[in-house]
């Protein structure tokens, strides 16, 4: 994620482009009559071009230099004008379409409910479908409710690209918020569309930096994602992407972190540890286990090589080739890699203490 020199209230390097903040304070200047039309179509243009790992520190940054806790053109007096629009600000978003996208910042869950009322067709940008989707755990029910709204309205007319990428940083935070409820369907039905999942599979293939395990790991929820998880294994740029398609694969189930669980250590006396809690589900291979394994053997990269030998190790028992892939893994230029090996040549001789 990109910074800039500005630095914001909190000592924290913006993440908006000089530009873009330079009209989100002139926005936060508007007048009770008069709203910079130069500026808000500079605030839109730019908005549509941040990413989406910024969202929450862009969202807490229009708010602030965007004074968008506050009355236009009047100090607030009284604390019920914190959250509840004027006349002035409904007039001034029923006259300038584009201040919806402005007042989805908003501290006023009326104006944030107002401006997802106005949005409507489909969502132009990544980080704008992310704007849309924060708001399905907005702190508001009310709010929540007309994200839904706007979720149904919008998401199946937005380009399957723009909600891949937004899926790429959106299928890991998800899985922290708690607010919503059935505003939860709308996103996920969404991120499982065929057409979805297949530009994210593009996306996991080609990125070279990013997240790129992390959307893979809980794309895996998404039954969709299993036709391209060869692909992904052969293809990917990253290697850590690689091995974990081919270890999903190899293991014939995909895995993704699902929340907490109690491990106990003492039920007697109460006490235990919090741990990973998985969800899974099985996967059809879409080639042999040979095969995934010789794949593996050769691929350039160690950690893959090794989850390639873990597959030898674990199913030698019923694979063709085992003798052939034992020496080759055995003269692996990786220690751990013919560490693998080693162990079968020495449960052959009987050599293997358990």
């Amino acid at each position: 994620m990109i910074s800039y020199e500005d630095v914001t209230t909190h000592g924290r390097r913006s993440v908006l482009p000089p530009d873009l903040q330079r009209a989100v304070a002139r926005l936060g200047e508007v007048s009770a009559e008069l709203v910079d039309e130069e500026a808000l179509s500079a605030f839109v243009l730019g908005l549509h071009q941040l990413p989406v790992d910024a969202y929450p520190q862009a969202a807490k940054e229009i708010h602030l230099k965007g004074r968008l806790y506050h009355q236009p053109g009047r100090k607030r007096t009284h604390f019920l004008s914190l959250v509840w629009p004027t006349k002035t600000e409904s007039n001034l978003l029923r006259q300038h379409s584009l201040l919806k996208f402005f007042y989805l910042f908003h501290g006023s869950g009326y104006l944030r409910e107002a401006a997802l009322k106005a949005l409507d067709g489909p969502l132009e940008s990544p980080f704008l479908f992310t704007c849309v989707a924060y708001r399905l755990n907005d702190w508001v029910k009310e709010v929540r409710q007309e994200a839904l709204a706007c979720a149904e309205r919008a998401f199946p007319q937005t380009s399957p690209d723009i909600v891949a990428k937004a899926a790429f940083i959106l299928l890991a935070r998800v899985r922290d918020w708690h607010r919503w409820s059935e505003e939860a369907v709308i996103l996920e039905e969404t991120f499982s569309r065929p057409d979805v999942m297949e530009c994210l599979a593009s996306l996991l293939v080609t990125a070279a930096t990013g997240p790129v395990g992390k959307a893979l790991t809980f794309a895996l929820r998404h039954q969709e994602m299993d036709h391209y998880l060869l692909q992904i294994f052969q293809a990917a740029i990253q290697p850590s992407v690689r091995a974990l398609a081919l270890r999903t694969l190899i293991e014939g189930r995909a895995l993704w972190p699902e929340g907490l669980r109690k491990e106990w250590i003492d039920k007697s006396m109460g006490r235990f540890k919090l741990a990973v809690a998985y969800g899974e589900r099985p996967i059809a291979r879409p080639a042999s286990l040979d095969s995934l394994i010789v794949q593996g053997a050769a691929d350039q990269a160690a950690m893959v090589r090794r989850v390639a030998a873990d597959g030898l190790v674990r199913y030698r028992a019923s694979l063709n080739e085992v003798d052939q892939l034992t020496q080759k893994f055995a003269v692996d230029r990786s220690a751990s890699v013919r560490e693998r090996a080693i162990f079968i040549l020495k449960e052959r001789e009987g050599k293997v203490t358990r």
